[in-house]
């Protein structure tokens, strides 16, 4: 991956996914659905995560067999949470991930068959965990690192590596949030 596209994932939350846009719509609700390119679209729910629209996500274009779910408000617990139950009722399986360096917050969750069965959040030092490891945590020791969330991401077959520069021009659609979110 260039460096130009692994900053924006130093400050992201994303959950990755092997369905396209319109069946993660279906599932989750989105609305008013803005097409704008992924490197546009990640400016903005980044940008906008601290101002007037703090609700938007953004609906990656195809990355590999992958789509990615990008925003800022991932990270509150209530939102992650109620996305990766429900789409872990349409593919058995969800994670969530999440790091932002400037605020020392890194996060995963993993949900099963609609309820989420491991967590793991690390914020300004403080632990906070839930449910049994997973296998494929097993050797992790420092849960403060933050490289692990881009360990586990690429552990479940989404390599951040495999952004391409080319993928930054692609169309992506930013979405808001269903209003049972506005938390």
């Amino acid at each position: 991956m260039k460096k130009e596209i692994a900053g924006w994932f130093y400050c992201a939350n994303w959950i990755p996914l092997k369905m396209d846009c319109v069946k993660i719509n279906s599932i989750l609700g989105l609305h008013s659905p803005l097409t704008c390119s992924f490197e546009d679209g990640l400016s903005n729910v980044h940008v906008n995560s601290r101002n007037e629209y703090p609700y938007s996500v953004l609906i990656s274009p195809k990355i590999g067999e992958w789509t990615l779910i990008c925003g800022y408000q991932l990270s509150k617990v209530e939102i992650s949470t109620w996305f990766t139950e429900r789409l872990s009722l349409s593919t058995q399986n969800a994670f969530s991930f999440g790091v932002d360096i400037w605020c020392g917050y890194h996060a995963w969750m993993f949900a099963k068959e609609g309820r989420v069965v491991r967590y793991f959040e690390w914020r300004d030092g403080i632990e906070n965990t839930g449910g049994q490891k997973l296998a494929f945590e097993k050797g992790i020791d420092d849960y403060s690192d933050d490289s692990h969330v881009f360990y586990l991401s690429k552990q479940i077959g989404f390599d951040i590596e495999s952004i391409q520069i080319e993928h930054l021009a692609q169309p992506a659609t930013l979405m808001t949030l269903p209003s049972v979110l506005n938390l």
